[in-house]
């Protein structure tokens, strides 16, 4: 046993685990733990890797083309901004510090400060099309405000997100559409993991922890070509609407399966509660 331990240790010291046959990581979350200057604990590392091959063997994985564990164990050289599906390639920035807090992500002040994924639709989306385009956003806090949580606009193309709207307490979102008037029912939690579904030009279905809250039927009239921002929106590169909600994770890419939906906000979640760091109940 005392050997075993130690080789299990040993075997997270980056390539030196194929040396010896042994790797206790999907090739997927391999792709991404290698590229981190300071590596999760063990134990977070073995979570992460749990919540990776769920995903990929779930085939969510693959529908995927931006995947940011924002509540990473640490972020001193960027761990909590990597882009999982393509580490190097689209890694998101923070703008003006937004707080970070170890495995419960990144808090915007409102102003100034949020994260800019450097990804948008129309030079980096593969998966992600005009009319066949998911996004998602896990929220830890609960704060009702004015505000954008997610959003970018160029050329009359939108995507946004308000998670609960301050004084109406409503959800309003668009994806790939004019904007306008997206909303659904009556929210006073704007904690868990809101999914964006666009499966058709006129069919856009929008979810909270796992459960449809809004059947949207506008027609989308093209992707934007501009950068989606985390806690803020993008207009023509500026950030208006600033949030001071925290964020634990985002995703964008293709059209998914009720069961998908299911799949991916599952996998999250037990990765959050691994920490005691999960909103969902």
């Amino acid at each position: 046993m005392p050997v075993r331990g130690h080789i299990r240790s040993f075997m997270f010291q980056g390539n030196d685990a194929g040396n010896l046959g042994f790797d206790p990581f999907i090739a997927q979350y391999r792709a991404v733990y290698d590229t981190f200057t300071t590596p999760p604990s063990e134990s977070v590392a073995l979570a992460q890797n749990t919540m990776v091959t769920t995903l990929v063997d779930g085939g969510q994985w693959a529908k995927k083309d931006q995947f940011l564990l924002l509540a990473q164990e640490s972020n001193g050289d960027g761990e909590a901004l990597k882009n999982w599906i393509t580490p190097g390639t689209n890694d998101a920035v923070i703008v003006n510090a937004p707080a970070f807090v170890s495995l419960e992500g990144f808090t915007p002040n409102g102003t100034t400060s949020y994260i800019d994924t450097k990804w948008n639709p129309t030079d980096d989306g593969s998966n992600y099309t005009q009319n066949a385009a998911s996004w998602g956003l896990y929220c830890r806090t609960n704060v009702a405000e004015i505000d954008e949580d997610l959003g970018t606009v160029a050329a009359g193309n939108w995507v946004y997100a308000v998670l609960r709207y301050a004084g109406l307490n409503r959800f309003y979102a668009g994806t790939n559409d004019g904007g306008g008037t997206n909303f659904a029912g009556t929210f006073t939690d704007s904690r868990g993991f809101w999914i964006s579904n666009r499966t058709a030009v006129d069919a856009n279905k929008y979810y909270r922890n796992k459960v449809e809250i809004y059947d949207a039927n506008k027609t989308t009239n093209g992707l934007p070509s501009t950068d989606f921002f985390i806690g803020a929106y993008n207009s023509a590169g500026n950030p208006i609407f600033g949030t001071t909600k925290q964020y634990a994770c985002y995703f964008t890419g293709g059209t998914l399966t009720t069961d998908d939906i299911t799949a991916i906000t599952d996998a999250v979640e037990i990765y959050m509660d691994f920490s005691g760091k999960g909103v969902i109940t």
